[in-house]
């Protein structure tokens, strides 16, 4: 099919191209000015417009590229189909699915869910959350700071498809609508588990798949050729539940089976390692009973699984307690049986911190720990002259970064070992049964409320 230009010569995209079959004719206008928006489509194709505007800096590539993922998304939330991003199939898709007809109610609820789609896209793909934030007024702020920590994790996680379930239950109802804000939280916390359940204890085979048939079957705002309500969100918790069973990674038991050997650095996306880690860490604190492991805190301290948590610097890198590289005198049982990339032997550190403690030995990363485990300023300052006596050498860059870091919640539990404590390979397999074990309790609770 041939691809229409735009009047600078530069190619127009399928949603471009299919503004023409909502224009009509006003003949008491100038001609130049006689073509407009059918005043039933304007609201919601206006949104769609402006989506297609922020993609627009000149670049045909960013524009095709932000039109191709839309175009793959709308398809599934409207007919539960899956989409190429092939040009020529876009706009046949749209041809055939938009009738044109006055009398189609269907036309209406078409453009009325491209509008909201752009809307959710508008609100939680490109910008800052603040017009999200406005729409979910009516939600405490707990709750929206699990949207906006969900909505990121799924970003940075590259995981485009979850955007098809979210976005068919985000609209421009939402504001001052306690119920479908609600609605929309769930969805949002059920494919955050459903994702975390999946990605941790297996590959992506079969995953995307599996949000397509859930579209086709429960969520699409066609079905059969006629228009329908998507399922609720208990409904759409049970289904994935249901999936996960499938596969074997719905109980406690056999999820961590696979997870112990699975959610490892390299294997696990790092945004999903990152997010085992925070959930792993909210409201635990250090155990005095098991060194280094944790037992839960009082409600709401030490929270960690936050959006301000996930975009902190603090959390920006993913930290080998033993190095991947054994050169320090560490445990030879965890090179041997390559235990160096299990969620065990992984903490969160700033970028400029690991950079430094990366390939040390145990003594000197506990000095690493105890001064990111430690919120008293004077305290940390005597850590530094202590290491400097103890032989340890915390310099210039290093030092400052060390001490004016954000004291850590996730580190508190690593900083409360002895430094002459044997980090080794039971120790990781340990803390990894540790880490699995409520990541999954936290998990499990998202999709099962």
């Amino acid at each position: 099919m041939f691809q229409s230009l735009n009047t600078t010569g530069l190619p127009l995209t399928s949603l471009e191209t299919f503004k023409p079959k909502i224009l009509v004719i006003d003949p008491e206008k100038p001609k130049a000015d006689s073509n407009y928006l059918n005043y039933k489509y304007r609201a919601d194709y206006e949104k769609v417009e402006k989506l297609i505007q922020v993609g627009d800096d000149g670049r045909t590539a960013k524009k095709e590229s932000l039109t191709n993922e839309f175009m793959v998304i709308f398809s599934l939330v409207w007919s539960g189909e899956p989409l190429s991003k092939n040009f020529s199939d876009q706009r046949r898709y749209l041809d055939r699915e938009f009738t044109g007809k006055e009398i189609e109610k269907q036309d209406e609820v078409f453009i009325k869910t491209m509008g909201d789609l752009a809307l959710f896209w508008l609100d939680t793909q490109l910008n800052s959350y603040e017009n999200l934030e406005q729409s979910l007024n009516k939600l405490n702020a707990a709750d929206i700071d699990i949207i906006k920590l969900c909505l990121a994790y799924l970003r940075d996680a590259n995981h485009k498809l979850a955007n098809s379930l979210i976005g068919a239950y985000y609209s421009s109802e939402l504001k001052n609508n306690l119920d479908k804000q609600k609605e929309f939280y769930r969805i949002v916390r059920h494919t955050a588990a459903y994702f975390t359940l999946w990605r941790a204890s297996s590959g992506t085979s079969g995953l995307d798949k599996s949000y397509r048939n859930l579209m086709e079957k429960l969520v699409s705002k066609k079905s059969g050729g006629k228009i329908r309500i998507s399922a609720s969100s208990d409904v759409i918790r049970k289904e994935l539940s249901e999936i996960l069973s499938a596969k074997r990674i719905r109980t406690k038991s056999d999820w961590i089976q696979y997870a112990r050997t699975n959610l490892l650095y390299g294997s696990a996306p790092h945004a999903v390692v990152k997010f085992a880690l925070l959930a792993y860490s909210n409201e635990r604190i250090a155990d005095p009973g098991r060194l280094g492991l944790t037992t839960k805190a009082a409600a709401d301290y030490s929270k960690t699984l936050t959006y301000e948590a996930w975009i902190s610097k603090n959390a920006k890198s993913i930290e080998h307690i033993a190095p991947q590289d054994n050169a320090s005198g560490w445990d030879k049982a965890i090179y041997e049986n390559k235990k160096y990339d299990l969620i065990g032997n992984l903490t969160l550190f700033p970028v400029e911190v690991n950079s430094s403690a990366s390939n040390k030995g145990w003594r000197e990363k506990w000095y690493y720990y105890r001064i990111l485990g430690e919120s008293n300023q004077s305290a940390r300052e005597n850590l530094k002259a202590q290491a400097d006596s103890d032989g340890i050498s915390l310099k210039g860059k290093t030092v400052s970064e060390l001490t004016n870091s954000s004291y850590m919640d996730i580190i508190a539990p690593l900083s409360s070992l002895p430094k002459d404590f044997t980090w080794n390979a039971d120790f990781i397999d340990l803390r990894t049964e540790e880490i699995c074990e409520t990541v999954w309790h936290v998990m499990d609770k998202w999709l099962s409320e």
